[in-house]
Parts: C-alpha cells; structure tokens; sequence
C-alpha cells in the first residue's frame, strides 16, 4: 500500500513555497536552510518528505525551484546541504506524481550521482520511498541500468551506489515484478566494475558500490529463491567472474546468505559456494599446498 504523503503543515512554509513557485525562491530557500537540522542534528527528513508533497502537486515553476535547490553546492557540514537533500523529496515527489517525469529522473540521477554523503542518504530516502507505489520498483531497476550509461565515471559509481542501497531494501525488492530484470542488471553492473581500469580503484563511488553489493546481492537472491530465478542467477556468476575483486563480493554473498538466515537453503549456498571454488586459478605450485588447507567454517571467504 502507498503511504499517504502530507504536505506543509505550517502557513508560513505554504506562503514561502507559494512565492517560491512564482519565481521568488529566498523565503523557501531560507525556510529550510533553517529547518533542516543540518549539520549538527538529525537531518529532518520529515520536512523534506513534506516538501516532496507538495511539489508532487505543485504547478508554475515548479522545476526551476528544484533545479535551483538541486545546484546548490555546500559542503555537506554545512546548513545549505538540505537545500539539494529536499530537493531529492521535490524530484521524487513529481515523478510519483507523474509530473515532469523525466525531468524528475533527471534530476534524482543528478543527486544520487551527489559526492556528498548527506545528499546521497537522502536520495537513497526519497527513492525508498518512492518505491511504495505499484510498479515504483520495476521502474527503478530500469533508471539504475540507464544511471550505467552516465558520462562520468565517479558519477556512475556514485549513482550505482545509491541504487545498491535502494535496491538492498527488503520492501522496495517485495514490490518487484520483473526479477529477470533486476538481476540483468545486477549482471550488468558486475561487468561494469570489472571492466574499469586500475586507476578506478582510488575511486570512492567505486568503493562504495563495491561494499553495498553483498547486502543487496543476498537480498535479491533471498527474494527469489522460491522461484528459483535469485539462485541460478547467482550459481551463474560464481561459475564466470574472474576478477579477484568481484570474486570477493560473491564470497561475501555466500556468507551473507549463511549467516542471515534469509531462506536459502544450505544447499542452493552449498552449490554456488562449489560453483565459485572451481572457477578459482589453478595455485602456480599446487605441491605447496599444506595439507587441510581451506577447511574450517562455512563462513570462510572463497578467494
């Protein structure tokens, strides 16, 4: 079921976003600048999410105030951060409002794209969110494979890692329909990491999708495992990724799926842990090999 969105509460904050919508952003701008609670408490996410309401059903210039709020460029311990942080919500609420809709998703792959933690949480937020509509999260999964197609290669890893997040989410993966999908671009997001060069390994967005990728993998496959998609999805790139890098994610799946009791069967796990085992390299020099090397608990990382 969508959760109801409620709007502004305050006749101050309706008056300012009214004057924001002809054209004369300083009173909004100031108004949650103010409110915000960045940097030194909680940001106020309810605000924010109000703010989304009410630009879900905002006419005049309604895309110039986000685009406007979207630029701002603080540092992210600064109060002006939630500025681009509503501006998240006012995306998300447009496109679950069907308004603008590609602007929207323009505009929330510019902030998921954001260098700033703040920015990103809150897009990853407003995503979440957005995601209790019928259909909200198939949609997703078709931005996050275009989001792989973004110029700017930190700004590709920065989106793909608000996406991971979204998609590690057990309500948003409940809502999906079309889980042929969501693992082509699970597939396609591997492939991608392992086709950047050496120097991206300095990269931070990189970093983070890296670290992200375990928790959702195993989510999706836990999702779908009673259909049998999520496993043989897995099963399969155990069997094919080379990359010692990508080949620790799977690992970290494997023991993410053990030790999370999500409803995989020690069997299914049992089978991809074979898969990614026998397409490791051959040691150089087996002979030195110490014997009951490799034994031990379930959980030990496979190289």
């Amino acid at each position: 079921m969508a959760q109801v969105e409620v709007g502004f509460q305050s006749e101050a904050l309706a008056e300012a976003l009214s004057e924001a919508l002809r054209g004369k952003f300083a009173r909004i701008e100031d108004a949650l600048m103010r409110l915000g609670g960045m940097p030194t408490t909680p940001p106020k996410f309810k605000l924010a999410q109000a703010f989304g309401a009410e630009m879900g059903k905002a006419s005049g210039q309604a895309s110039e105030l986000l685009n406007f709020l979207s630029q701002e460029n603080s540092e992210p311990d600064h109060p002006r951060v939630y500025l681009p942080m509503a501006a998240a919500f006012g995306w998300a609420g447009r496109a679950r409002a069907g308004r603008d809709v590609e602007t929207a998703w323009q505009g929330l792959a510019f902030l998921a794209a954001d260098e700033r933690d703040p920015v990103r949480l809150a897009t990853r937020e407003a995503l979440t969110a957005l995601c209790t509509l019928p259909g909200a999260s198939d949609e997703l999964v078709s931005r996050a494979m275009a989001w792989l197609a973004l110029p700017d290669r930190e700004e590709r890893c920065n989106a793909s890692s608000t996406m991971v997040e979204v998609l590690g989410d057990k309500k948003v993966l409940s809502q999906l329909k079309d889980a042929e999908a969501l693992f082509t671009y699970l597939s396609a997001l591997l492939f991608e990491l392992g086709e950047m060069p050496r120097s991206a390994e300095r990269s931070d967005g990189r970093r983070r999708v890296l670290q992200g990728m375990p928790r959702t993998f195993a989510q999706a496959v836990a999702t779908f495992a009673a259909s049998g998609e999520g496993p043989e999805w897995l099963d399969k790139e155990c069997e094919g990724t080379r990359q010692p890098i990508l080949r620790e994610v799977l690992s970290a799946t494997l023991v993410k799926l053990i030790t999370s009791g999500g409803g995989v069967s020690a069997e299914v796990i049992e089978r991809s842990r074979a898969a990614l085992k026998g397409s490791a390299k051959p040691p150089r020099d087996p002979t030195r090999i110490r014997k009951g090397a490799g034994r031990g608990a379930r959980t030990r990382r496979i190289k």
